[in-house]
């Protein structure tokens, strides 16, 4: 589901943006697989 939301559409009236920007209206600085390594850097060691 992450890549689905944050993948940037290739081609048609949303070429270039991402489902997230489109809900949000802000602009996604980084690609897709960049912001889930941060997330899972970010997250807290498992037990």
């Amino acid at each position: 589901m992450f890549y689905h939301n944050h993948r940037r559409y290739k081609a048609g009236k949303r070429k270039g943006k991402t489902r997230i920007e489109l809900l949000t209206g802000t602009k996604q600085k980084n690609d897709w697989l960049e912001i889930l390594w941060k997330r899972l850097e970010d997250r807290p060691a498992a037990a």
